[in-house]
């Protein structure tokens, strides 16, 4: 895991949101903020919204957004 987070630093990462982290310790993996956020259904109805409005058409525009579940 901390290769992958070494990469993505590398790559240009600069903050990285994650939503209901299994483990706590892999933020200190990241030389970056991490924010851990909690999932409710609330919050992942708002970013299928999120996603499904801005993202499907025009998603060659948006090159620097990441979306891992």
């Amino acid at each position: 895991m901390k290769l992958v987070a070494q990469m993505l630093v590398k790559a240009g990462l600069t903050h990285l949101i994650t939503v209901d982290l299994h483990q706590k310790e892999i933020q200190g993996f990241f030389d970056i903020p991490v924010d851990n956020l909690r999932a409710s259904s609330f919050l992942l109805d708002y970013i299928q919204q999120q996603v499904k409005m801005r993202f499907k058409k025009n998603i060659s525009k948006h090159k620097n957004f990441f979306l891992d579940s």
